[in-house]
């Protein structure tokens, strides 16, 4: 099996306040989010986003 290619990103890491800023999150305990997205991560957080979406919109 030939070696896979090394993949270059060209989108930024951005750090976690910087992410709930991206995503338009208001919340009212920022550490607290913090702290839950170190945790958990958005990967896994993701997966419970759909029942606040509202259809039309982008964000929350």
């Amino acid at each position: 099996m030939p070696p896979r290619p090394i993949r270059h990103f060209t989108k930024p890491a951005i750090d976690f306040p910087q992410q709930l800023q991206a995503w338009g999150l208001v919340v009212a305990d920022e550490p607290r989010a913090l702290r839950y997205l170190a945790n958990i991560s958005y990967y896994r957080l993701s997966g419970y986003w759909g029942s606040f979406l509202v259809p039309g919109i982008s964000h929350f």
